[in-house]
């Protein structure tokens, strides 16, 4: 839900954009070979995208959550 809370600032693309680099500079420091990083990217890009798509779900599972409690 955090990494949700975050895009909503700093906007979808551009989050996934930071999460597949970060991730990808993680992988090539572990050993990954470097002819498949162009995959690995849009794949961890997929991935991120859709944590965000969920972390949305959650936060409108739980704001209903909130005001059905407080009402």
């Amino acid at each position: 839900m955090g990494t949700a809370i975050a895009s909503l600032w700093v906007g979808v693309p551009q989050a996934t954009n930071r999460i597949a680099n970060e991730w990808i500079e993680r992988a090539v420091a572990a050993g990954f070979p470097t002819i498949w990083d162009e995959k690995l990217y849009y794949t961890i890009r997929i991935v991120a995208f859709l944590t965000i798509v969920v972390g949305w779900v959650l936060l409108s599972f739980v704001t209903v959550w909130i005001v059905k409690w407080i009402f």
